[in-house]
């Protein structure tokens, strides 16, 4: 996936934002298909923030990487930001970048998931 987006991409943010766009409409399926797979009483849509992101830290994090995020952290910058870390990011571990590509992190396809499962979720 990313050597077919490295073709059609003048730069390495260019890649990026294409890795991003490619994980977008998985994230949207991937919503649905969580919550379904929920039992009855708590298949519920997180529609707040925090409700959300406990579920993209662990639900959804665990049907990817097999294993919730290293961390949940609120921001010491601005009490709206949030971060989700992963100490040892699976997508990154396999993937060898050229030189040339030093700055490209390959994450953007996961950021890209993320935010379809935000936008799914309203």
């Amino acid at each position: 996936m990313i050597s077919y987006a490295q073709k059609r991409a003048p730069s390495v943010s260019d890649l990026e934002k294409r890795l991003n766009a490619s994980g977008y409409p998985l994230g949207l399926k991937l919503l649905d298909l969580l919550i379904y797979r929920e039992p009855p009483r708590s298949a519920l849509r997180p529609t707040r923030i925090l409700a959300l992101l406990q579920f993209v830290h662990t639900t959804l994090w665990k049907h990817l990487f097999g294993r919730p995020a290293d961390a949940l952290e609120l921001s010491n910058n601005s009490p709206a930001e949030y971060m989700i870390t992963d100490n040892d990011p699976l997508v990154n571990a396999y993937i060898s970048i050229p030189k040339e590509m030093s700055q490209l992190n390959c994450a953007a396809y996961v950021a890209g998931i993320i935010e379809g499962v935000c936008d799914g979720a309203g």
